[in-house]
């Protein structure tokens, strides 16, 4: 029963980096696809004053935010992960 508790946390500990690269991702794309969408309004006629303004309140510091908040889970939380993912390698192989 004890090895195959270990199976199972080390298959979960690996589904959750999958998981933080993929939020990490989307974050950002998210972030991006916003971006992008300002800019097709400001094109069929959305107001450029409102538009910069929105953008310098609301969404440049925001996005620094996440995009800060992106690159430090794929540095910090991807690398506790892989380092709790190899302890329990070694202790599935040690059984």
């Amino acid at each position: 029963m004890a090895q195959n508790n270990v199976e199972v946390q080390l298959q979960k500990a690996i589904e959750m980096r999958a998981k933080v690269i993929e939020f990490s991702g989307i974050l950002t794309e998210r972030m991006t696809d916003l971006s992008d969408r300002l800019s097709y309004y400001v094109r069929e006629g959305f107001p450029d004053d409102i538009e910069q303004t929105y953008r310098c309140n609301y969404y440049d510091p925001d996005n620094e935010i996440i995009t800060d908040l992106s690159k430090r889970m794929m540095t910090d939380h991807v690398d506790f992960l892989d380092k709790v993912i190899e302890r329990l390698r070694r202790a599935k192989d040690r059984q």
